[in-house]
């Protein structure tokens, strides 16, 4: 359960594991983890079409649409 001390959730792949005594370098080796990079590779595809550059200008961002 993530809720004990020195275990955390992650919100891409739904796992939980601990970074009691690692710290920052278990977050590190979990991002590297074939879970977390299939989950961060499979939400990014979904969103990716939707958004669009803020710098476009109006008149572009009309011919575009």
């Amino acid at each position: 359960d993530a809720d004990e001390t020195g275990r955390v959730l992650c919100t891409e792949c739904k796992s939980i594991f601990s970074i009691e005594h690692g710290g920052i370098s278990d977050i590190k080796q979990h991002l590297q983890k074939r879970k977390h990079l299939l989950a961060v590779s499979s939400s990014t595809n979904k969103l990716a079409p939707y958004f669009i550059n803020k710098e476009i200008s109006g008149r572009d961002r009309t011919s575009a649409e």
